[in-house]
């Protein structure tokens, strides 16, 4: 019997940052908008200035953990900063 010698592989996401900008600077002041689910270093990415598109200096992001996910797992949001 032949072994399956492949590896669990990591999540590929391909996430159009640009048009994610351009709908959060629609919204009103203050709302935040659900980006999608991430592993939590996204989060930190964006922060740290990592994703070349995403100026950290503009917008907040943050995490909600995903109950019954796991534990690096959360749904990431977004919003302009305040001026």
């Amino acid at each position: 019997m032949e072994q399956v010698s492949s590896q669990p592989k990591p999540r590929k996401r391909k996430v159009d940052w640009l048009m994610v900008m351009r709908l959060i600077d629609e919204l009103p002041h203050g709302e935040a908008a659900f980006v999608g689910e991430f592993d939590q270093s996204v989060r930190t990415h964006i922060r740290k200035g990592r994703i070349s598109y995403v100026d950290p200096s503009k917008y907040l992001v943050w995490t909600h953990r995903v109950p019954g996910k796991h534990r690096n797992r959360a749904n990431l949001y977004m919003m302009k900063r305040p001026v």
